[in-house]
């Protein structure tokens, strides 16, 4: 029986490696070395149609990750932005039925979470006009019964 050949490391193979390898370290670096993270909020919806806290204050130029854990047995969503465009979000919810409200699009303002689901929305509060930041949940009639965090924006 003849020894297999030695197989030939071609440039592109050690590309491969090396970013994989790259990676990996990256992954175990702490999220504020890699993306400016100021510091993260763990945030929960309730079954109540609630957020917890209600209210946070941030100061101006922090770039937060918002933790969101959804632990009621309904899907809900997190969208970030101030009064006027929570108002803009919520018309394209409306008019859609239950089984719809998933496929309004979020960009990075907000994400859909799945019941007993989790999910992250990073933000950076570097607006000097801006004092009062909303988080709010528009499928329907959760926004009105009070499905929203207050983000009070602080200089220093």
């Amino acid at each position: 029986m003849r020894p297999r050949p030695l197989r030939k490391w071609t440039t592109r193979r050690v590309v491969i490696i090396a970013a994989a390898a790259l990676l990996t370290a990256c992954s175990a670096a702490p999220a504020a070395s890699l993306n400016g993270i100021s510091r993260t909020v763990e945030l929960t919806m309730t079954e109540e149609l609630t957020f917890e806290p209600a209210q946070i204050e941030i100061r101006r130029g922090e770039t937060v990750s918002f933790s969101v854990r959804n632990v009621s047995n309904e899907a809900h969503e997190a969208y970030i932005g101030p009064e006027e465009q929570q108002r803009l979000h919520a018309a394209e919810h409306s008019g859609l039925s239950p089984r719809e409200q998933d496929q309004v699009t979020h960009s990075m303002a907000g994400l859909h979470i799945a019941p007993f689901g989790t999910g992250v929305i990073e933000y950076a509060f570097q607006d000097p006009e801006l004092d009062e930041i909303v988080i709010g949940c528009h499928y329907p009639g959760h926004y009105e019964a009070g499905m929203q965090v207050v983000i009070t924006v602080v200089d220093g």
